[in-house]
């Protein structure tokens, strides 16, 4: 979350909250989730602006795929140098999002381990059952 939304968070006491930026945050977790869990693909779940969402995809190349919140429409693309795919599934369950992803055998330093086939953006209505 961004820094500028504690104060808006009615049951918490912005005093008590140690907040980390996102961007140094994501590079630490994303790295030693590669580097000592072994992770091969690394999502990030946001809730923060469009414009958050892409300076985390820009500067922090560790981070592969971002499922992000706030933003109440739909938007899927690759974003910066790295390709980090940046997703907006809309609001409310109204929208979903199916990205196909093939794993590749490729361990190279900076490479990814995946590539992003194909995505499909699916409207919820009312032809679909529960």
């Amino acid at each position: 979350v961004e820094k500028e939304w504690l104060v808006t968070l009615a049951t918490i006491n912005p005093g008590e909250v140690d907040y980390e930026d996102f961007c140094p945050c994501a590079r630490r977790l994303a790295k030693q989730l590669k580097e000592q869990e072994r992770a091969e693909i690394v999502i990030a779940l946001t809730h923060m602006r469009v414009p958050n969402d892409e300076l985390l995809a820009n500067e922090v190349p560790e981070v592969d795929i971002i499922l992000g919140g706030h933003d109440h429409h739909y938007d899927v693309k690759p974003v910066g140098p790295h390709g980090t795919y940046v997703l907006k599934s809309g609001t409310d369950f109204r929208d979903i999002t199916v990205l196909q992803l093939e794993f590749t055998d490729s361990t190279e330093s900076g490479s990814k381990a995946f590539e992003v086939i194909d995505h499909k953006h699916v409207e919820i209505d009312s032809s679909i059952v529960e």
